[in-house]
């Protein structure tokens, strides 16, 4: 999982924009943005400034309960 999710991270850096990645905020305050690692995974991040802290990352029912949770 930690080369998958590093693998999607420099994706996301070189072009945060990238379809595949389906980058987008998730909460309605603007921080709080998820990014695909791949069909089954998710990470979540708070942006702060240009700075994004990613937190969590798991499979789609974690990440439900996650987001759930915040």
């Amino acid at each position: 999982m930690r080369e998958r999710a590093q693998r999607a991270y420099r994706r996301w850096r070189e072009n945060p924009d990238l379809p595949g990645l389906r980058f987008k905020r998730v909460w309605a305050d603007g921080r709080i943005y998820s990014i695909r690692i791949d069909a089954r995974y998710r990470a979540v991040g708070e942006l702060l400034g240009d700075e994004i802290t990613w937190d969590f990352i798991g499979d789609h029912e974690a990440y439900a309960r996650y987001l759930a949770g915040l």
